[in-house]
């Protein structure tokens, strides 16, 4: 709010960067930090201190993950799964990382990788919603889409996880991109 009212960006930023140092876990505040940041090299900075604060949440990981190289995103995404293991939609950058650079040979691998590890985190993965989410929009899936849905499928079938804490309602493919847009956490 006290950044609002400053009139130049350089001013708001200053704001921010020093509530953050009273509240460094703020998600609110390194997102307007991120924002306010001029060069992609300094939202890259201020993400890799924000991923250190505030390790739970996953779109500052892909956010940071969207800002690095190649193979610079593919660290930052194990170090996410490590932070945050239940989440699926790092394993879908991941993949589709790896599509985007033409290793279309690696997504396969890191879905079984996914729903192996999703299992041991006790995350409930919903076969059916991603059964009708294939349906329904089979003409508009790319590659790495049809891949991780015929695979998982596959993997899944037989499967039951009532036990399990958390559930993927839909598939995570649904909800995130790999390429940022204009703004850094538009997913």
């Amino acid at each position: 709010a006290a950044a609002e009212l400053e009139q130049e960006q350089a001013a708001k930023a200053r704001v921010v960067r020093r509530a953050l140092e009273r509240v460094p876990a703020s998600l609110k505040l390194w997102k307007a930090a991120v924002e306010l940041a001029p060069t992609d090299d300094d939202a890259r900075v201020l993400l890799a201190r924000a991923v250190e604060c505030c390790p739970q949440h996953v779109e500052l990981w892909l956010a940071l993950a969207r800002l690095e190289t190649h193979e610079g995103a593919r660290k930052v995404l194990n170090r996410a799964r490590l932070a945050v293991p239940t989440d699926a939609s790092i394993w879908v950058t991941a993949s589709k990382l790896e599509e985007a650079h033409g290793k279309t040979e690696m997504v396969p691998k890191i879905v079984e990788r996914a729903v192996k590890s999703l299992r041991a985190n006790s995350v409930v993965i919903d076969r059916e919603a991603w059964i009708k989410v294939r349906e329904k929009r089979r003409v508009f899936f790319s590659f790495f889409v049809f891949v991780v849905s015929l695979f998982f499928l596959r993997t899944t079938a037989g499967s039951s996880f009532s036990s399990s804490r958390k559930e993927i309602a839909r598939p995570p493919a649904a909800t995130t991109r790999l390429h940022r847009g204009d703004n850094r956490f538009n997913y």
